[in-house]
């Protein structure tokens, strides 16, 4: 099954080689890279350009850089649905510009997503502390030990809205994302991973896990959207309620996962940036 990589990238110039080259690594024939790099002013695109120019996916990948020139407003938002506009491809699989794929993992992944019938698999991922260097599990690691595996949509429904939201360690049908009319919320803000998983889940048929990482997720860099305070944390609530609002009537099951699972230490731990 055919992927459509989507990479976000802003002023990560000491961190872009590393992505780039771990998606090359796992990226197939007849897969898709898109890069969209939204105004990096640090020498980001220059690598970009370069990384191109190298030569460096395997035959038959397509590789699309798409430079948007200027910084947009918020966060990858607009970026990201910029990417998903040009995504041709069966699968719709995110990376953010300073993480990195686990090849082993990834390819283990993949194999249980090509003969699957799922709308989403949900994988895992580690996070390094670019501040200490050090790697460390994920905010939900310990969700993991709970999970039931089962045939019951709404079970795996229920277990996947109670995950961090982050959106780089799925697979995506590209058919479910483009039937819904699935994108990020485009705004003056950040976190815009919450309300596109809730969406995605929502609409999602069939969801399956796999315990296996397969992206390592880098924390506490200098400019990351985990650093944001005060006025900029006040869209949390905007999706808080924007969430609220795409709830089916009369599910006090999800009433009770939102309330549980939006909260700011969830987000904080998993936010993209």
């Amino acid at each position: 099954m055919t992927i459509s990589f989507v990479i976000t990238t802003y002023n990560v110039a000491p961190y872009v080689e590393q992505c780039l080259s771990s998606v090359a690594e796992i990226a197939e024939a007849g897969d898709q890279v898109i890069i969209v790099d939204d105004g990096s002013d640090d020498g980001t695109v220059e690598l970009i350009a370069a990384f191109a120019d190298a030569n460096s996916f395997a035959q038959g990948v397509e590789f699309s850089p798409i430079y948007l020139g200027s910084n947009t407003m918020g966060g990858v938002g607009i970026g990201a649905n910029i990417g998903l506009q040009e995504a041709t491809r069966e699968t719709v699989f995110f990376v953010d510009g300073d993480d990195w794929i686990d090849p082993d993992g990834f390819r283990r992944a993949r194999t249980r997503w090509t003969f699957s019938s799922c709308d989403i698999l949900i994988a895992n991922y580690l996070e390094f502390d670019q501040t200490k260097s050090v790697t460390k599990v994920s905010a939900d690691h310990n969700r993991w030990h709970s999970l039931v595996h089962g045939d019951s949509p709404e079970l795996n429904r229920e277990q996947a809205l109670r995950m961090i939201a982050v959106p780089w360690r799925k697979f995506y049908r590209r058919a479910l994302l483009s039937d819904h009319n699935l994108r990020f919320p485009e705004g003056d803000f950040f976190f815009e991973d919450n309300p596109f998983h809730w969406a995605v889940c929502l609409a999602a048929r069939t969801i399956s896990f796999i315990d296996v990482t397969i992206c390592y997720h880098r924390i506490n860099r200098p400019g990351q959207t985990m650093a944001s305070k005060g006025d900029e944390l006040a869209a949390f609530f905007v999706h808080f309620q924007t969430i609220r609002s795409s709830l089916p009537p009369g599910n006090a099951d999800l009433e009770v996962d939102t309330r549980n699972n939006c909260d700011l230490d969830g987000v904080m731990s998993g936010v993209s940036g």
